[in-house]
């Protein structure tokens, strides 16, 4: 990992492990569309986060793909981009 990519990932995975205290007063700022799309079996960050992110952001969608980890996008393809069409569409 190369020194300007670690800058970004510290931030993001502030301690301890990837939680950033924070952020949740941060999230209802957000004023653009957001689609969060999810694993049902997201053993690493678990749907209850994805939940917890869709309360917190105004208007945004959560999507969780069924037989799906923490990379929905590799692991259910046909899945994740019928969601993805599904936002785009709707916007």
């Amino acid at each position: 990992m190369s020194r300007k990519t670690a800058r970004p990932v510290t931030r993001l995975a502030y301690r301890p492990r990837f939680h950033n205290p924070g952020l949740a007063k941060w999230l209802h700022r957000i004023d653009v569309p957001t689609l969060l799309v999810w694993g049902a079996e997201d053993g690493l960050v678990p749907p209850a986060f994805g939940e917890a992110y869709r309360a917190l952001i105004p208007g945004s969608r959560l999507v969780v793909i069924p037989q799906a980890g923490h990379a929905p996008f590799d692991e259910q393809k046909a899945a994740f981009l019928a969601a993805f069409r599904d936002f785009i569409d709707s916007q």
